[in-house]
């Protein structure tokens, strides 16, 4: 299990680029549990579900993928080596919180808890962060300079609630 946690101020400040607000330290709970393909009969028959504060978020399965796992594995493979136990993150079911009307982001001391039924379930509070970036801000010789609107007053900023580690799970 993977959970996507990204810093939203940081991805959308720098030019939309994505990957510095998607990849910081403690952004990426996984586990509690690793499985190997003999464990998971059928990858497109997994049951997802997230909840924030006990409210459902999202709730899914694996069939409702845009490209099944066998297919996401062969294109990576093109190219790029893949070593046992290597992590691959397909993406998240509909119902993420910036996408909601109105959006919704996390706050200090929500619980976010995912479950993949048959898998294990994942626990993780979210905490003060330690640093906070400035909407709009961009690297000095940044190319791309597109004028960005200030956020609203009191706007959520994603990083302002940072993962803490990952409870134990359980398996179902």
């Amino acid at each position: 299990m993977i959970k996507y946690v990204s810093a939203c101020d940081i991805q959308n400040g720098w030019g939309r680029q994505f990957f510095k607000g998607k990849s910081l330290d403690g952004s990426c709970p996984s586990g509690p549990w690793v499985v190997t393909a003999d464990e998971v009969p059928d990858p497109q028959a997994l049951r997802l579900r997230l909840t924030v504060n006990g409210e459902v978020k999202q709730d899914a399965t694996t069939a409702d993928m845009i490209y099944p796992v066998d297919e996401i594995i062969r294109w990576l493979s093109i190219g790029m080596t893949l070593l046992p136990g290597m992590l691959i993150a397909t993406g998240t079911p509909e119902g993420v919180g910036f996408a909601r009307q109105p959006p919704e982001f996390l706050k200090p001391g929500d619980l976010m808890e995912s479950d993949v039924v048959g898998i294990g379930h994942l626990s993780n509070r979210c905490v003060p962060s330690e640093h906070r970036v400035t909407a709009g801000r961009q690297p000095r010789g940044h190319p791309t300079r597109a004028p960005r609107l200030p956020p609203p007053p009191n706007a959520p900023v994603c990083s302002a609630a940072r993962c803490a580690r990952p409870s134990p799970g359980r398996r179902h």
